[in-house]
């Protein structure tokens, strides 16, 4: 069995550890908060290091990233073991950084596992990610990233490099990089790879680029493997990622949000394929993790996602934060009737209405909040005779599209049309119409008046509330 009972790990306290702590006994585990973590975060970090096949769902705002970087910290502090000597004897320094793949690898480092793999999506997902990591990665601390546009390797052992060679080899990697793919015979950039990669302890990949570099992977054998993003990733992507050698799975991310996205329609469609291994094991009753009290939206936002989770709660953070400048209304949904447009031969839509609304919408908030983009301004577009919203009524968009905002969110969309044919539109907007969050205008404020400016069409922001004339 891979977590033996009587393992003990130190753990994180503020800035110190703790000394070594029974995994498998709770009862001496640190408090929650004294390691910083709400009660839902803390029940995932324990889940994600004793259990050998993890789902962790954080919903918007919930700090799932977070709770990954603590995850992967702590192995790494506690699974790689410097001060240990391997039979090999010890590890030689490489200083030849103009090119890291051909430098001799004879000795690994000294340490008591195989890299651990780190799996993302997108390549912006991996670089928010590795960037966590090297942020609490000590001196002896190793990382390699690998880039799926040309598959390209950067080997970094900072023990063995002044703050100059570090400088030096940033702005080398950035010049010029080495190109695996092009530059070396299959056969030997294949062990060049395997040798790169094992000196590692952090292995960081796109999921395309661990399909791409399976076999490669399969000689290297991560044990343990972390999936950032697990609900958009295709399954099979997943599969191609994981090694006979893997013995602990974590996957973090929430099928609620965005899913995978299958170049062909029709067979997501018939054969399911857009339905995610995190997915899949969630309709199959595996127990999840799920953090429930989020950061980001101020409560008036939040309350909306409520019709998509069971349980969200708001940090008290987020509480009593200050009003839009300019507007009545911190959240508001503009409901209209003005049609779509359709380019002939394009599957695309627009709405002109709609855009130019945005448009002056956005005019005011530059002029009184300057580049703000905690405020978010939606154009749903769909408004149509044929009562076709499309995409737009598909859950997961609506939860990406409503969750984004911290300060402030409004809405313009034909909802008459929308509501009929989405149920969780129709709840949404009677929860808006309650609240006063719903209507053909919109109410901005102006201190020097004591009348609202109530605007409906794009020509009333000129004539009610011209550029630089909006006193707040």
């Amino acid at each position: 069995m891979y977590l033996k009972p009587g393992v003990t790990y130190k753990l994180h306290t503020g800035n110190s550890l703790t000394s070594p702590v029974p995994l498998q006994n709770f009862d001496e585990w640190p408090r929650a908060e004294e390691m910083g973590f709400n009660q839902s975060q803390y029940e995932a970090y324990k889940s994600a290091l004793t259990e050998e096949f993890v789902v962790i769902q954080g919903p918007p705002g919930t700090g799932k990233t977070y709770v990954g970087l603590r995850i992967v910290k702590t192995f790494i502090e506690n699974l790689f073991n410097s001060s240990s000597k391997l039979s090999s004897g010890q590890s030689k320094t490489v200083t030849n950084w103009n090119s890291p793949v051909r430098c001799s690898v004879d000795k690994l480092p000294n340490r008591m596992y195989k890299p651990m793999l780190i799996v993302c999506y997108t390549n912006h997902a991996l670089d928010q990610f590795l960037e966590g990591i090297l942020e609490f990665c000590e001196s002896s601390d190793t990382a390699v990233i690998l880039e799926t546009q040309n598959p390209l390797m950067h080997f970094v052992d900072k023990k063995a490099m002044t703050e100059e060679e570090v400088m030096s080899l940033t702005d080398q990697c950035k010049e010029s990089t080495f190109d695996i793919a092009n530059d070396l015979p299959v056969r030997e950039r294949s062990q060049q790879d395997v040798d790169v990669l094992k000196r590692a302890k952090v292995i960081g990949m796109t999921t395309t680029g661990a399909a791409r570099m399976q076999s490669v992977l399969q000689q290297v054998g991560p044990e343990i493997v972390v999936v950032e993003e697990a609900a958009e990733v295709l399954e099979a992507h997943i599969i191609t990622a994981l090694s006979q050698h893997c013995k602990h799975l974590i996957l973090i991310g929430d099928h609620k949000q965005l899913k995978p996205n299958p170049t062909v329609y029709d067979l997501a469609k018939q054969y399911h394929l857009d339905l995610s291994l995190f997915e899949r094991m969630v309709n199959n009753g595996l127990p999840v993790k799920t953090l429930n009290i989020q950061h980001r939206m101020r409560p008036e936002v939040s309350k909306y996602m409520r019709h998509i989770y069971d349980r969200l709660d708001d940090h008290h953070s987020i509480m009593n934060r200050e009003s839009v400048k300019g507007m009545a209304k911190s959240v508001f949904f503009f409901n209209h009737q003005n049609p779509e447009e359709e380019e002939q031969g394009l599957m695309s839509k627009s709405n002109i209405f709609e855009a130019d609304m945005v448009v002056a919408l956005a005019s005011i908030f530059f002029v009184t909040t300057g580049e703000e983009n905690d405020i978010i301004i939606l154009s749903l577009v769909r408004s149509n005779k044929g009562g076709k919203s499309g995409f737009v009524k598909i859950e997961n968009r609506v939860c990406v599209s409503l969750s984004r905002a911290k300060l402030g969110m409004y809405v313009f969309g034909n909802f008459d049309m929308i509501c009929k044919d989405s149920e969780v539109w129709a709840n949404i907007v009677k929860d808006a119409q309650t609240c006063g969050e719903f209507g053909e205008e919109f109410n901005l404020s102006c201190v020097r008046h004591s009348e609202p400016a109530l605007v409906k069409t794009p020509e009333d922001f000129e004539k009610k509330a011209p550029l630089g004339k909006l006193s707040i």
